[in-house]
């Protein structure tokens, strides 16, 4: 829409128009790349955390399970002959089935 003659260099241009229908066009679409782009980035941060804690959180399984299975033990102190002190520090025999 142009306005009647103000200046001495033609119609003044009415800047403060509304949208036309392909500036709305091209305003959704560039929405909707930034809109995906946005989603698609989120997805693969998400993708790179998940991985990053399952691996920690199965390490940190096995290395408990590992932990409780293998419990470190005293080997007892010896005698001067060389055999270990006192009975408690003998092996057990195994349980009969």
């Amino acid at each position: 829409m142009e306005l009647p003659e103000r200046s001495p260099w033609g119609p003044w241009a009415e800047f403060g128009r509304g949208i036309c229908g392909a500036e709305e066009a091209v305003a959704a679409t560039i929405d909707q790349i930034l809109t995906d782009g946005g989603t698609l980035l989120w997805q693969k941060y998400l993708e790179r955390k998940a991985f990053s804690f399952a691996s920690n959180a199965i390490s940190d399984a096995l290395v408990s399970r590992l932990r409780m299975c293998y419990v470190s033990h005293d080997a007892g102190e010896l005698a001067e002959d060389g055999a270990l002190r006192g009975p408690e520090w003998n092996i057990e025999e195994a349980p009969g089935r």
